[in-house]
């Protein structure tokens, strides 16, 4: 098998032999002598490391199937989303095993396996204040566990690889020790911690910021508070939501120049009514509105409620945003999920010997709009859109 394209931020073009699912060789020309027309930017697979669900399916959801799991995935793979987290958001014990049980069948009985990196757990143990709080339930939010963590990973199989937590809480930091000794990646999220609260959790082995910016009070100490320690802190990636309702473009503008684009990740935080048409949603608890443009929030409520973004519109909007080049939005949803999973550069990378899974998309620079041509997980086309076939 052969793909070609152009890889971000290069003229010529790269022709990629593949065999048994990896880089097996790496061929470049100019791209001059291209005969089938413009070529297609050549990335490796887009990751997106917080999708709470799409189209209706949640991953919360009790009645969650393998099916739906594997449906998600293909919606996914539409967007150029080659490899993904499942995220499951706070609730309680017995739902949480549910949800993580099913996404673990659906990895080992169904075509999206091999697009699961791992399960992204956000909460339970979070904030209880308005604000960090976000839209997880009051109810459910609790203090660190390590017995009942133990059990969820049993649930999932070994399957979570991401956990968010707030720092802050009883327990927390000796809880995010064990955790990163067992190999789960540490991020702090939905928090009102203090500045010395991020430093242990950091010397812990925290290591990612979730969704900085937002789950935050209306109104922070202008100099001290928790969204500018973890800013300051070099240590941590920092995930952003660009969907330009989470955050304003000049504060995605703010953020990657201070973490500079080298430490900045993009995630969708796609919530399950990503996709569907505008209007009024029940949702346990509340209810949420989904309208025309993609905002996503409570009814009533001056809160969102997760993303209708897919990543293409996130490198779209970080690009015109905070005025980075394309190859450094493009790695910010590549490379950069993958190292802080410490699975590069097997993932997120071209290169002989890296896994052969790539996203071929166009670029319109004067629209500054992305299109997804095809998408490849492991060596194998799982997505051709069909308004853009070569002919």
């Amino acid at each position: 098998m052969e793909i070609s394209g152009v890889l971000p931020g290069e003229s010529h073009v790269t022709t990629l032999t593949v065999a048994d699912g990896r880089v097996s060789q790496i061929n470049r020309r100019p791209a001059s002598r291209e005969l089938a027309g413009q070529p297609s930017m050549l990335c490796p697979g887009f990751i997106d490391l917080q999708v709470n669900g799409l189209g209706g399916i949640a991953f919360n959801d009790p009645g969650l199937s393998i099916n739906q799991v594997q449906a998600v995935t293909e919606r996914l793979w539409q967007v150029g989303v080659a490899l993904y987290c499942p995220t499951l958001i706070t609730d309680s014990l017995e739902n949480l095993r549910r949800g993580l049980s099913v996404i673990a069948r659906a990895r080992r009985e169904t075509a999206a396996g091999k697009s699961i990196l791992g399960v992204h757990v956000e909460g339970p143990y979070l904030s209880a204040e308005d604000g960090p709080r976000g839209a997880h339930p009051l109810a459910h939010v609790r203090t660190p566990d390590w017995g009942e963590f133990q059990t969820l990973q049993e649930a999932a199989g070994g399957g979570i690889c991401l956990v968010t937590l707030a720092p802050e809480l009883p327990g927390a930091v000796p809880f995010i020790e064990k955790l990163v000794a067992s190999g789960v990646c540490v991020a702090i999220g939905h928090t009102a911690a203090t500045g010395a609260d991020i430093r242990a959790a950091i010397e812990a082995g925290a290591s990612m910021s979730t969704h900085l910016g937002n789950a935050a009070h209306d109104r922070l100490q202008r100099h001290h508070n928790y969204v500018y320690h973890q800013l300051a802190a070099d240590e941590l990636w920092a995930s952003l939501i660009v969907d330009g309702h989470h955050l304003p473009p000049e504060l995605v503008r703010i953020f990657v120049r201070a973490k500079r684009p080298e430490r900045t990740i993009l995630v969708s935080d796609a919530a399950h009514w990503a996709g569907l048409p505008p209007g009024i949603y029940p949702w346990g608890h509340c209810d949420v509105e989904v309208r025309a443009d993609g905002w996503i929030g409570v009814v009533g409520q001056p809160r969102l409620a997760g993303s209708g973004l897919m990543l293409p519109r996130g490198i779209e909007n970080v690009v015109r945003f905070a005025g980075v080049s394309l190859a450094d939005a493009v790695r910010m949803v590549t490379e950069h999920p993958a190292k802080v999973l410490g699975l590069a550069p097997r993932l997120g990378t071209i290169a002989p010997g890296s896994d052969a899974t790539f996203t071929l998309a166009d670029w319109d620079a004067e629209r500054g709009n992305l299109s997804i041509r095809q998408t490849v997980v492991a060596g194998e086309v799982v997505y051709t859109n069909p308004t853009r076939e070569r002919g």
